[in-house]
């Protein structure tokens, strides 16, 4: 790019007798390239190519213009061409041309974060009918941001949102994709899926919209978050600028959800009755579920204050309803005052009804976990809850069948 120091500009224009000391400065711009004269300073993404600033009247450029850009604390950045040009617009009432001043650059993307100047010194244009009309010293501030900033999305930030089949995001400039971005969708801090996010842009505007594919319901009372991460988006002229990570938080309104989608039915633990080792524990539920990215079961002791074991959940496929399974190595489990408690933390299951959300904790207290060979026993006072094998509960037990009472094997 051919550049001069500002300094060295500002030498040329007084030696060579900038303007006429009975110049009139009456020649006032009334719009540019970034928009009403006179305004903020007005963000720019675009490779700096070629701007304009329009005049009321047919203009002239000044034998003694200096016209350039001036950079903070840089070089002054000079145009390789400045020209007067006249719009005619055909069909239009007389009056209705428009007149400019192209200034031409080297093409070439301004540093990002960085503030400018775009700088029509006094004098540096005329107007075509009266040379003696002048523009006064015009300077024009703008700056190219170092990234988009963020969005406007078109819900609002902690409302309530029952269902959508899309949820949209919005900038104040044009956009297109990166690659092939995804938006991603949270419930109770637990990641769900990944939701295409489609990009696009129209006058001034740049979109991305999270399309769910078909009508989402959102679990009444649940907090959902929905991310756009960092670097989807970026300016349609300019591939370096590009969006920060940009949030929205809502809560479901969505109450048809067909009841508690984590009720336990069923809980089995299996211990060697030799050694007391804890080999797994096993839920059951009514209604199918996914795991959740991080899918554990845990052992804590009985007041729920110490966790004693931990290991990774699976889907147990070997009984009859949708079970939740972990295997456990080298723990032992003997009798304890306070017993045990099992938890699934919460985030370990995923429900899959018309409305996912992750389950909350969830947990279980068992008496007696260690097992110490089988007994007989009654239930005290027709009070103790009494389980098969398998964990489910009995309602009509059979005598001489084994079964679990507070934790321990007995022959009832």
């Amino acid at each position: 790019m051919k550049r001069k120091t500002l300094a060295t500009a500002l030498l040329f224009a007084a030696m060579s007798g900038f303007t006429s000391v009975s110049a009139s400065e009456t020649l006032l711009p009334k719009q540019s390239s970034f928009g009403a004269i006179g305004s903020d300073s007005r963000p720019f993404l675009y490779p700096l190519e070629e701007l304009a600033v329009y005049f009321h009247n047919e203009v002239k450029i000044s034998r003694h213009s200096k016209i350039y850009i001036a950079a903070e604390g840089n070089e002054a950045i000079l145009p390789v061409n400045v020209r007067s040009e006249t719009f005619g617009l055909d069909g239009h009432t007389c009056g209705s041309n428009e007149y400019a001043v192209i200034i031409e650059f080297e093409k070439t993307l301004l540093p990002k974060g960085e503030s400018y100047r775009l700088v029509l010194e006094k004098g540096s244009v005329e107007d075509a009918s009266d040379p003696e009309s002048v523009n006064p010293q015009i300077e024009i501030p703008f700056y190219v941001p170092a990234d988009l900033g963020p969005a406007q999305w078109d819900i609002e930030n902690g409302s309530v949102v029952d269902k959508a089949t899309d949820i949209w995001a919005y900038w104040g400039f044009e956009t297109k994709a990166i690659g092939d971005p995804k938006m991603e969708l949270y419930c109770d801090g637990v990641h769900l899926k990944s939701v295409p996010a489609h990009v696009g842009w129209d006058w001034n505007l740049g979109q991305a919209y999270a399309d769910f594919g078909a009508e989402e319901h959102f679990a009444k009372g649940a907090e959902y978050t929905l991310v756009l991460p960092a670097g989807s988006v970026s300016s349609l002229y300019r591939d370096d600028i590009v969006n920060e990570e940009t949030v929205v938080h809502f809560i479901g309104g969505w109450e048809d959800t067909g009841g508690n989608q984590f009720r336990i039915c069923g809980f089995r633990i299996d211990l060697d009755n030799e050694t007391d080792e804890l080999r797994s524990v096993s839920f059951a539920f009514d209604k199918p579920f996914e795991l959740g990215p991080e899918p554990r079961i845990q052992v804590w002791s009985g007041d729920d204050k110490n966790m004693i074991a931990e290991a990774v959940a699976y889907k147990d496929t070997m009984i009859n309803c949708f079970g939740l399974r972990a295997d456990f190595v080298n723990v032992k489990l003997g009798y304890s005052e306070n017993g045990y408690t099992f938890v699934i933390p919460a985030g370990t299951m995923i429900s899959v009804s018309d409305a996912p959300c992750p389950n909350p904790r969830l947990s279980t207290r068992s008496d007696v976990a260690g097992v110490e060979g089988i007994g007989t026993a009654d239930p005290e006072n027709g009070k103790d809850v009494i389980f098969d094998l398998f964990g489910r509960q009995v309602c009509s037990p059979v005598k001489g069948q084994i079964y679990v009472i507070r934790g321990k094997k007995i022959i009832y």
